[in-house]
């Protein structure tokens, strides 16, 4: 059976007690347990409610809601810098090294790195390599400090190249970065995919991943796909709109795989921000519209585009088989036998802290 992977899953930490920015961080909060209502099927149990969604989450209810309540077999973790609005940058480090480490056959590491300043930056690198293990990183394009935007394009020669060619030395060699979705009041320059261009030229045998494909800016991510075979588009988010508007959805990975391939595209949940398993059970079961195969050029959804969307593509840049070995045992296989509903260990979990 073809390898089911989810590119992107987040641990995300909620509570008030996280808040860097009184206001801005409230607003952060909401507006992403928004998406998640926005993000997934209409169906309640798959639903969150304010009230769990803003808290902080813990990695064990992550990973039962990714391996042990859907078909996923590995995953990656990405932390996430964003110290602008939480003390803990909301997606830690500490909670991805502990997934790493205990589920090893089935955690993929994105380390964050924050660019504002060049030893600054290099000593998160050296950190996230040598302390936490990390496979890859992830990248964000911009802050919000003391009342402006701080730009933290990834081809500043200054900062962002330097770090990059280092980590190439360490090992490593995907770069997630965050695009499309801006966050909090920062301008939305930064959000746009310029910047990826000369990082991509300069490094052909390095591959840089556009977190959040398709939710905008789509024109210039096709093109980025046709001139650069080691850019590839990551759906985190964007395959959220599969339920609620899945001509929106069709329509993006249609452009971006005419330009490009569908080698090149590459699926992910965000969760907690949406359960993988309907998404997953929508994209399985869905097909591209004949209208837009026949009158826009997007390719047909055969069975090993899906594949490769689905799992293939990311076990490609992480040089891992293209099948899950059918005879691993683990906590979750075992859990799945139990068909547990959404969210199960999470409400167990905080029930009995009740």
């Amino acid at each position: 059976m073809a390898l089911i992977a989810d590119a992107v899953i987040h641990a995300y930490n909620f509570d008030p007690s996280n808040y860097a920015h009184e206001r801005y961080s409230r607003r952060f909060g909401k507006g992403t347990w928004s998406h998640h209502k926005l993000w997934s099927p209409e169906d309640p149990k798959y639903l969150l409610s304010e009230e769990e969604f803003l808290c902080d989450f813990n990695e064990e209810d992550v990973a039962a809601a990714v391996f042990g309540e859907s078909p996923v077999d590995i995953a990656a973790y990405h932390a996430t810098p964003i110290f602008d609005f939480f003390r803990d940058g909301l997606v830690s480090m500490e909670k991805g090294a502990r997934l790493k480490e205990k589920y090893s056959r089935r955690i993929l590491f994105y380390g964050a790195v924050p660019l504002l300043e060049k030893k600054q930056a290099m000593a998160a690198l050296e950190e996230s390599v040598r302390t936490y293990g990390v496979d890859d990183i992830k990248f964000y394009p911009a802050f919000y400090i003391n009342g402006r935007t701080i730009a933290t394009a990834i081809d500043n020669e200054e900062i962002a190249l330097p770090v990059i060619e280092r980590a190439a030395e360490l090992g490593i060699t995907n770069f997630a970065v965050h695009k499309s979705i801006p966050l909090g009041p920062t301008t939305t320059d930064q959000y746009r995919m310029d910047d990826v261009v000369v990082p991509a030229a300069r490094f052909p045998d390095l591959n840089f991943q556009i977190v959040h494909a398709g939710i905008a800016f789509t024109e210039e991510t096709a093109m980025l796909l046709h001139r650069f075979p080691n850019v590839y588009a990551n759906l985190e988010g964007t395959a959220g709109t599969i339920f609620r508007k899945p001509r929106v959805f069709y329509q993006a990975i249609g452009a971006m795989a005419e330009w490009g391939s569908y080698e090149q595209i590459i699926w992910a949940s965000g969760c907690n921000l949406s359960h993988p398993r309907p998404l997953i059970e929508e994209f399985l079961g869905g097909e591209m519209p004949a209208d837009l195969v026949e009158n826009c050029g997007s390719p047909a959804l055969d069975q090993r585009a899906k594949d490769l969307i689905m799992g293939g593509n990311l076990a490609r840049l992480h040089g891992l088989p293209s099948e899950f070995d059918p005879g691993f045992e683990d906590v979750f296989t075992r859990m799945r036998r139990t068909d547990p509903a959404p969210w199960a260990a999470f409400r167990q979990r905080t029930k009995a802290a009740a």
